[in-house]
């Protein structure tokens, strides 16, 4: 106990277990509690380097997987965006080749026999070249 603040009727503001009252105890307290932190500390190092380790592990057996992975999805990719191109095309071909069809249709009606006559060569000239 501590002689003093019993004699003046204060209570005592920590309990002893947390103040020791010779440095000599202090020392060894404060040596056995830095011991503890350390031991926690290298506790908690060896956990997080085995949690580590694991993801190290984790991560090579799926890098071994990823080339496969990529290389599938590059050319899923290719072939999507090449038959994306292809229908664009044909799409753009076709109105086209409507419009070429039409206008041949025109041309095939626009065909009589008067455009044999040599009178007639300008505007036969005229439809070959549209054509």
């Amino acid at each position: 106990d501590r002689p003093i603040p019993r004699q003046k009727g204060d209570p005592a503001c920590t309990p002893d277990r947390f103040i020791p009252l010779t440095p000599e105890e202090f020392n060894e307290k404060n040596a056995q509690r830095l011991g503890e932190l350390k031991e926690h500390t290298m506790q908690t190092l060896k956990t997080k380097v085995r949690y580590f380790r694991s993801l190290v592990a984790r991560l090579s057996t799926a890098m071994s997987k990823v080339p496969t992975a990529t290389f599938a999805n590059i050319n899923e990719r290719s072939k999507r965006s090449g038959k994306f191109a292809r229908r664009k095309l044909e799409d753009a071909y076709a109105e086209r080749k409507e419009e070429w069809m039409k206008e041949r249709e025109d041309h095939n009606v626009s065909l009589k026999p008067s455009l044999g006559n040599s009178n007639a060569r300008k505007e036969l000239e005229a439809l070959c070249s549209s054509e």
